[in-house]
């Protein structure tokens, strides 16, 4: 029995009030540092695009008034620390939704051309801001060393906790973690076509007619106010679900196109932006069957 069938739940119609979302990627800038073979950014262009200051503080109100208290991914297919407002829009996110645990994560690209001390200063600065968990990666061997003693010395002076990976789970309000991972290495990772080649190993995934329950528990926004499926998505291709500039958060997670695509996908049917992924499940008891 799959997580879509199990529940004793009646299905919700189209035009009910989907469960609201309890994840969030927000992505603010369009751009990365750098072009990794696992992701789509290099097809977006290289000019830094950013999201209006309208359309953040719209997002924060509207999160605001629902008294929300999920997982805002500061991030999808960029480089979040480009955004050059993105202490102030922080500090922001946390006045506004002070329930919501904060993630980011960061290539280190930003951060690693000034000096060491201004290093350590800036994680600080971003715990302060209101950020619980920082996924900090170094992608080339020969910045591991350096890497390694910046994230032993913020740790050791009590500034955060350390994980040696990726930490994804929501955590206690005051949390401040340091996810560090070494991704010099080649690994493992899901795949946005379904048929390119990770690192040394070549390794080639097929996708799997899978039940996928990203679209019912995440919402993804682009620096633009477009709605791609889910996260592992390609912006630069995705079909957008809705404009968070012309329709609020709940309008958009609980309209028409939003209920095609659980349907399709709770009958294990991959279309579009989906075609591609090989991505089998993601928070699978937090599933409510749909109707059209």
């Amino acid at each position: 029995m799959s997580a879509f069938d199990k529940w004793w739940m009646p299905p919700i119609k189209h035009g009910e009030q989907y469960p609201t979302f309890n994840r969030i990627s927000l992505e603010t800038c369009s751009t990365c540092t750098r072009r990794c073979s696992f992701c789509p950014v290099g097809e977006r262009g290289d000019s830094l695009k950013t999201m209006s200051d309208e359309l953040y503080l719209n997002i924060c109100e509207q999160l605001h008034d629902l008294h929300w208290d999920g997982c805002v991914q500061w991030f999808l297919v960029n480089e979040p620390l480009l955004d050059k407002q993105h202490e102030h829009r922080l500090l922001l996110l946390r006045k506004y939704v002070p329930r919501c645990n904060i993630h980011i994560t960061t290539n280190w690209d930003v951060m690693r051309r000034t000096p060491f001390d201004e290093q350590a200063l800036k994680i600080r600065r971003l715990f302060n801001c209101g950020v619980n968990i920082l996924n900090l990666n170094a992608y080339e061997a020969k910045f591991v060393e350096p890497y390694k003693k910046l994230v032993k010395y913020i740790c050791d002076a009590g500034w955060a906790t350390y994980s040696p990976h990726h930490v994804w789970g929501k955590q206690r309000r005051d949390a401040r973690v340091l996810s560090a991972s070494d991704m010099s290495a080649p690994v493992d990772l899901h795949s946005w076509s379904g048929t390119f080649q990770l690192g040394e190993r070549g390794k080639q995934y097929k996708t799997p007619a899978a039940q996928c329950a990203r679209p019912m528990r995440h919402l993804v926004i682009a620096w633009d106010g477009s709605i791609p499926v889910c996260c592992a998505t390609n912006p630069a291709r995705a079909e957008s679900l809705g404009d968070a500039n012309h329709e609020s958060l709940l309008e958009i997670w609980s309209g028409r196109k939003f209920f095609e695509y659980r349907h399709r996908l709770q009958r294990g049917i991959r279309t579009e932006s989906c075609s591609g992924c090989d991505e089998r499940a993601a928070y699978p008891t937090a599933i409510r069957r749909v109707e059209l």
